[in-house]
This record gives C-alpha cells, sequence and structure tokens, in this order.
C-alpha cells in the first residue's frame, strides 16, 4: 500500500489514511492466515495501472522504479502477481487507463 507520510497530511487526510492503513493491514493478516489471496476490487487494478503508468512514463525521473517493473515483467502484467481478476473490472482497468494517463500528464513534468 502507497502512503504518504503521515506527518505530511493535513489532520482529516491523516485520520483517512490511518484508518485505510489499518483496513489493508488486517486484509493482509487475514491472507497470510488463511494462505487465500482476497479478490482485487476495481481500485486494486486502477492503482496497479497508475504505478504501472508511472513507472512507464516517468522513466528518466525515477529509472530504479522502470528498471524493477521491467526486470520483473510487470509492465506485461495485468496486476503484480498471478490473481484470478474479474474481466468486467479488468476490462474497466484498461479503459481506464487512457484517462489515467492523461490526467497524470497534466501533473507531471516528463509524461509522454
Amino acid at each position: 500500500m502507497g502512503i504518504a507520510d503521515l506527518d505530511d497530511l493535513t489532520p482529516n487526510y491523516r485520520e483517512k489514511s490511518i484508518n485505510e492503513l489499518q483496513r489493508e493491514t488486517e486484509k493482509f493478516y487475514n491472507a497470510v492466515k488463511t494462505g487465500k489471496l482476497p479478490s482485487l476490487t476495481l481500485t486494486d487494478l486502477i492503482g496497479f495501472w497508475v504505478w504501472k503508468i508511472n513507472a512507464r512514463n516517468l522513466k528518466s525521473e525515477f529509472p530504479a522504479d522502470h528498471a524493477y517493473w521491467e526486470e520483473h515483467g510487470l509492465f506485461e502484467k495485468n496486476y503484480y502477481y498471478d490473481a484470478n481478476i474479474n474481466p468486467f473490472r479488468l476490462l474497466l482497468a484498461r479503459i481506464i487507463e487512457p484517462i489515467i494517463h492523461f490526467y497524470l500528464q497534466r501533473i507531471f513534468k516528463g509524461y509522454s
């Protein structure tokens, strides 16, 4: 889970981030305990695609990130690990990809 430095967040977002961290920690604990991976949500998939787009398009700004994604074949994958992905959610994530890319181009310098 990516999370900003809590000290840099406003109190409202800090509390939201702490709550999200607690939820994700419980999901991780349950997955380890049961040996079963939780099903992926559309938010999980979109988050993956955002980081994939960043790693691909900000190669010169973050060469280590790009190298990691390339080395592990993540640019060709639909998620960080092999998972059963609901085909409808995957389709939505792929449809949303150009929208994410367009949005990120407006935020970051050096986006191609």
